[in-house]
């Protein structure tokens, strides 16, 4: 998945910020999840990415 986003010009971090406009996470995702939903930032699953980078192309 991460070269694929790179790929199409997507920029990928370790970190969750509020600087940050998705994360892309599976079942759990842990504190990085946590800390996304505390910043109102969407999680998306494979599957919404990729209708997400369908629609943008």
């Amino acid at each position: 998945m991460k070269a694929y986003i790179e790929n199409l010009g997507g920029k990928i971090s370790g970190s969750v910020s509020s600087k940050t406009h998705y994360v892309l996470a599976g079942e759990g995702g842990g504190s990085k999840r946590d800390k996304a939903e505390a910043l109102n930032i969407p999680i998306l699953d494979e599957p919404a990415l990729q209708s997400l980078i369908q629609s943008r192309t």
